[in-house]
Parts: C-alpha cells; sequence; structure tokens
C-alpha cells in the first residue's frame, strides 16, 4: 500500500491512521466507520490532481516532487550506503573521516584545520598554502616552494640554482661536493676548511691569509716580490728567514741577524803566469770558481825580451788575482 496506506487504531477508531502516524483523518468526515482493524488508502488530490507529501522510491513520470525532500532528512545515525554520486550546493560537513578510493575534486578551496594525509600523489595546478606544517614520508616535487619557516626533509634534490638570502649551513663533517667531479669544501674540525678528495685549488685571481704554509715545494711561475723590510745587522726571529733592505736587497737570517746576501768577504788569491806560457794577463784564467779581478804586469823576467812570442811583464812573470764570492 505504501505511504498512502492507513488503517483504524484500536486505541482511536474515530481515524483512519497512516503508517507510523504519517497521516491522520477523522472517519466522520467520510460518514462511515467500518470498525477497528479495517485499512484503507488515501488519495491526496491538489488543483484536481492525484498529489500527496509522501517521498516515492521510484520516479513518477510527470511528478519530479515526488522524488524531492521538502525537508532535512535524518539518517539518525544510520548509514547512506550505495551512493553513485553526491551533489551538494552548499556545505557537506563530516563529523568523521572522508574515505575516497577515487579523486577529490574541487574547483573552489580545499581547507582542513586538522591533518590531510594522502598515501598516494598530491598534485596541484596551482599554489599549495599551509598555515602550519606540510609532512612528506615521500618526495615532494614543485616548481616553487615559498616557505616562512623552515623546511625539514632528509635529501632535497633541486634541478636548477640554489638561492638562499642568509647563511647556507651544514650539520656534521660535511660541506659542499661536486658529485660530477668528486671534490668539494667541508670541515672535520674546528680549525681548517678542507678541500674534499685533495683535489687542487685554482684561480686566476689573489689568494689571501696571514700565513701561507707549504709542506712541500713552492713553484713561482713569475718573479717573487718580498714586501718585508729590515735593517741589515738587526736582529730577525727565525734562521731561514727572509727579507730586504729598503734598497731592494736580499736580506737572509742568519744565526738571528738580518745579513745582506753576498755581502761576506771573498777569498782572493794571486796566480802567476809560468814561463813561456801562450797566455797573457788579460787570457789566463783563474781556477774554477774564482772570477778574474784584476792583474799586475810590473814583473821582469829571465829572459831575452827578443824570444818570439814572450813580452817580459805580460806574459812571462805577469800575475793576475782571482777572487771566490
Amino acid at each position: 500500500m505504501g505511504a498512502p496506506g492507513g488503517f483504524i487504531p484500536f486505541n482511536n477508531t474515530g481515524v483512519i491512521q497512516g503508517v507510523r502516524g504519517g497521516w491522520q483523518l477523522a472517519l466522520s468526515n467520510y460518514g462511515i466507520n467500518p470498525g477497528v482493524g479495517h485499512t484503507a488508502s488515501a488519495l491526496f488530490l491538489q488543483d484536481g490532481t492525484l498529489s500527496n507529501d509522501y517521498l516515492y522510491r521510484n520516479a513518477i513520470p510527470g511528478k519530479p516532487e515526488l522524488n524531492r525532500m521538502n525537508t532535512a532528512l535524518s539518517m539518525g545515525g544510520n548509514n547512506v550506503n550505495d551512493v553513485a554520486a553526491l551533489n551538494a550546493s552548499g556545505t557537506v560537513t563530516v563529523g568523521g573521516n572522508v574515505d575516497t578510493a577515487g579523486s577529490v575534486n574541487a574547483t573552489g578551496n580545499v581547507s582542513a584545520s586538522g591533518s590531510v594525509t594522502a598515501q598516494g600523489n598530491v598534485s596541484a595546478s596551482g599554489s599549495v598554502t599551509a598555515q602550519s606544517n606540510v609532512i612528506a614520508a615521500g618526495d615532494v616535487y614543485a616548481q616553487s616552494v615559498n616557505a616562512s619557516a623552515n623546511l625539514t626533509g632528509a635529501a632535497a634534490r633541486i634541478s636548477g640554482e640554489t638561492v638562499t638570502g642568509g647563511w647556507f649551513r651544514t650539520q656534521g663533517d660535511t660541506g659542499w661536493y661536486s658529485e660530477k667531479w668528486g671534490g668539494g669544501w667541508y670541515m672535520s674540525d674546528s680549525d681548517w676548511v678542507r678541500v674534499y678528495g685533495d683535489k687542487n685549488l685554482y684561480t686566476a685571481g689573489n689568494i689571501r691569509g696571514g700565513t701561507v704554509t707549504s709542506e712541500g715545494r713552492a713553484t713561482v711561475g713569475e718573479y717573487l716580490q718580498l714586501n718585508g723590510v729590515a735593517t741589515a745587522g738587526t736582529a730577525c726571529a727565525a734562521n731561514g728567514m727572509v727579507g730586504r733592505t729598503s734598497t731592494g736587497r736580499s736580506l737572509s737570517c742568519d744565526n738571528q741577524v738580518w745579513v745582506v746576501n753576498g755581502s761576506s768577504a771573498p777569498t782572493c788569491t794571486a796566480q802567476t803566469i809560468n814561463g813561456y806560457d801562450a797566455n797573457d794577463a788579460t787570457t789566463y784564467s783563474c781556477p774554477v770558481g774564482y772570477t778574474k779581478v784584476g792583474w799586475d804586469t810590473t814583473g821582469s823576467g829571465q829572459r831575452n825580451s827578443s824570444t818570439p812570442g814572450i813580452v817580459i811583464g805580460q806574459n812571462d812573470f805577469a800575475t793576475i788575482f782571482c777572487c771566490q764570492f
């Protein structure tokens, strides 16, 4: 009989009452009373047309209002199962979880005062704005990430440049590393900034520091310019130091005294040209390591000055002076 069906109840025999008390009509309106327990069916007419206030399960041709609620529907804590599509023109308020096996599509904003958890991907063609944390157990891919607080993660891979307005900080014995070439910078103690992989350091500009120490050979491709000026004869701190005078002569720290390099007294000797030697005072050579500084041609010989090729005092008993500096 459906919603229009009713009966005459035993506790009120003067009315016809609909299913679950959904409607009630006085029998006196119809001039009959068949008695308790009899069933009845009501026909509801509006403007001469059959109508009623009950919700039909099936579609009625030309009567879409029979499948439409005129007030709020309360399920009394029960479920609505097997819904194909849920279309709402207002707000959908859920006191528990929203579980979906498909996608959640919104043309407006999706706001959550708690957490938004996804086992798969979260994709956005626009911005994703969070007033608190964005936590991901996997990777986060984005064209731009703007954060007024911290970004925390196990690793960050950037295909373009990384620009920071503050410090670029590393924690632990780490630093910057070139994955392609295997070199970089790092610190493993509080004193030294080290080159990773013992790579060479090159620059066409200057390298400046308070002290430059070489544990091996130091090679200079041009001139060595000494700007440390000292005075010969004064004290110096450590043997082996090298400086210069104000005029440019080089100084060495010898026994903790500045000494002009090459300023020690030379070792000199006189060499007499042997008799009948073909060399004269200008061509006679000093011993190896000595430099000829002059000669004496005033010597006298024992031979006749007419001897061919022999000139007394020139290549016979002449003397040359040689010094080792």
